[in-house]
This record gives C-alpha cells, sequence and structure tokens, in this order.
C-alpha cells in the first residue's frame, strides 16, 4: 500500500497545476527506497526457500509399491 501511496504522490507532481518546488525527485525518493527496501527483502526469502526446498529434494525417500 504505501509503494501505491508514492506512486500517486508522484504522478500527482507530474501534473502542472500541482507542482511544487520539490518537484517529482523529491517525491520519487522515498517510492525508489520503499521498492529497493522490498526488493532486498524478498530477494533474502527467496534465496531461504530456495535453500529450504532444495534440501527438502534431496532427503531420501521410502515408497511403497502397490503390486
Amino acid at each position: 500500500m504505501a509503494n501505491f501511496y508514492f506512486l500517486l504522490l508522484v504522478l500527482i507532481e507530474l501534473y502542472p497545476p500541482v507542482h511544487t518546488p520539490g518537484g517529482a525527485i523529491s517525491m520519487l525518493m522515498p517510492l525508489m527506497f520503499v521498492v529497493s527496501v522490498s526488493m532486498v527483502k524478498d530477494i533474502f526469502e527467496d534465496r531461504k526457500r530456495h535453500l529450504s526446498d532444495e534440501e527438502e529434494n534431496m532427503r531420501k525417500a521410502r515408497y511403497i509399491r502397490k503390486e
């Protein structure tokens, strides 16, 4: 939801009558920060999930053959 809020602020800032002295760049920086932090967090979570899946896939399994 925070990403949508900052994106909306950037889009409003691009509309000439609403333009503020800071400009769109001042609104874009928080959006880039939030997205960057989310990306780094997702990378760590995906890596952890990948290692967990790899460990589970390498486990030996027993199966029952139905005759």
